[in-house]
C-alpha cells in the first residue's frame, strides 16, 4: 500500500510538472480553391476562413523550443471571429479539422482580401507563390502537396474547449515532429464538418489572437540518428516522363530516424519526393522524379530524428533513366476496293466490320 501512495505521488508530481511550450504562428495564409479565386492570396487577412474544402488556411510556427526535446502532446488552438451560421459550437460553427504537414515551401503574401498578390507573391492555391513558383511541378495546385499526397502526413480530430473564447485541436504528434525535423513547410488546415452555407472564420497572426501551437514536452532526447546504411540507386524508367528521368532510391532505415533530407548533385531535393522513415531496420525504397535524363547523379542521403538531430550523410552514385519515348502512330494509306457485301441465300446480306467501326450497315 505504501509502494502505491508512493508512485501516485510520484506519478502526480511528474504531471504537474510537465513543461508545456506555446508557439504562436509566425506566418499563416488564407486559400481558396474556388474556380474564380485560385489565384487569390490572404496572406496579409486578419482572419482565416475554413470552409469545407473550399478554402481553408496554411500555419507555420517558430518550433524552436521544441527541437531536442521528445513531444508527449500537442494541441493547436484557434479562435472563432465570426462568419457562423448555426453556432452549433457556441461561437462557431466548426466541430473537427482535418490537418495535414505540407510538401512544399510557400510565401505568406501581402494581400488582404480575394486578389491577386502582385506586390507580395504570396501563395494562391495554383502558385506556391504568385508568379514565380508553383507547388513542385508545373500543374500542380496545393493539395497535391498536402493532406496524405507527397509523403505528407495528415489527422482528423473534433475541436475541445480552451480558455475564453478558444479551443484546441489535439494532434497526432508526428506533424509537431516533423516541422521539428524540418519535414514539413507548415501545416495545412481544413474544415471537415460544415456545408457550404457556413463561412467560419479564425484569428489570424496579423490579429494578434492567431493560431498557437501548444505542445507538451518529454525528456532531452540529442542523440542523432546513425548514417544511412545500404545507400543504393538506379535507374527508374516507370518514373520518368517525356522530358525528365528519375531514379530510385534505396536504403534501410537507421535507428532513431524520422526522416531524410537528400541531396541530388549537390541541390537540395524538394520535401514532395522525400518519405517518412520507416521502421528501423527495414528497407526503404522511393523515386527521385524530374531529374535531367540519362544522367550522372550523387545522391547524398542522411537521416533526422523527430527532434531535429541530423545525422551523418552517406553518398551514392549512379545515372538517371532515359526520358519516356513516345510512340508514333504508323502512317499508312488505306487501298481497299468498295465491294458490294456477299448475300446469304436470296435476301440476307453478310457485313463483317471491325468494332470500333463507326458505318452505317445499310448505306456504308
Amino acid at each position: 500500500m505504501r509502494f502505491l501512495i508512493l508512485a501516485i505521488a510520484a506519478a502526480t508530481v511528474l504531471q504537474s510538472s510537465a513543461e508545456t511550450v506555446r508557439c504562436p504562428a509566425r506566418r499563416d495564409v488564407w486559400l481558396s480553391s474556388y474556380s474564380k479565386e485560385q489565384d487569390c492570396n490572404m496572406g496579409a487577412a486578419r482572419k482565416l476562413k475554413l470552409k469545407i474544402h473550399q478554402e481553408f488556411a496554411l500555419l507555420d510556427f517558430d518550433v524552436t523550443a521544441l527541437r531536442g526535446r521528445g513531444i508527449r502532446a500537442a494541441w493547436l488552438t484557434i479562435e472563432p471571429v465570426g462568419g457562423h451560421k448555426y453556432g452549433f459550437n457556441g461561437n462557431t460553427d466548426l466541430s473537427w479539422l482535418t490537418v495535414s504537414t505540407v510538401a512544399h515551401p510557400w510565401v505568406e503574401g501581402q494581400s488582404t482580401g480575394y486578389r491577386k498578390d502582385e506586390k507580395g507573391h504570396g501563395a494562391t492555391f495554383n502558385e506556391s507563390s504568385y508568379g514565380r513558383a508553383d507547388w513542385g511541378w508545373p500543374g500542380a495546385k496545393v493539395c497535391d502537396v498536402a493532406l496524405g499526397h507527397a509523403h505528407t502526413l495528415r489527422c482528423d480530430a473534433r475541436l475541445e474547449r480552451a480558455d475564453g473564447e478558444r479551443w484546441r485541436l489535439p494532434l497526432d504528434v508526428r506533424l509537431v515532429r516533423a516541422l521539428v525535423a524540418e519535414a514539413s513547410h507548415g501545416l495545412m488546415v481544413m474544415d471537415g464538418s460544415t456545408y457550404v452555407v457556413m463561412n467560419c472564420l479564425i484569428a489570424s497572426r496579423e490579429s494578434g489572437k492567431g493560431p498557437v501551437l501548444e505542445v507538451e514536452l518529454g525528456p532531452r532526447q540529442v542523440t542523432k540518428p546513425a548514417a544511412v546504411q545500404g545507400l543504393a540507386v538506379r535507374p527508374a524508367p516507370g518514373d520518368a516522363s517525356n522530358r525528365h528521368g528519375a531514379l530510385q532510391v534505396a536504403l534501410r532505415v537507421p535507428e532513431r530516424a524520422f526522416s531524410y533530407d537528400v541531396q541530388c548533385n549537390g541541390k537540395t531535393v524538394g520535401r514532395w519526393q522525400i518519405p517518412i522513415a520507416t521502421k528501423p531496420g527495414k528497407a526503404q525504397r522511393f523515386a527521385l522524379r524530374d531529374l535531367p535524363p540519362d544522367a550522372a547523379c550523387t545522391i547524398r542521403v542522411r537521416a533526422v530524428s523527430a527532434t531535429g538531430q541530423p545525422g551523418a550523410w552517406n553518398t551514392a552514385r549512379g545515372r538517371t533513366s532515359p526520358s519516356l519515348q513516345i510512340p508514333k502512330f504508323p502512317t499508312f494509306a488505306p487501298s481497299w476496293t468498295p465491294a458490294p457485301p456477299p448475300t446469304l441465300g436470296t435476301t440476307a446480306r453478310v457485313y463483317a466490320l471491325p468494332p470500333l467501326t463507326k458505318l452505317d450497315p445499310v448505306t456504308g
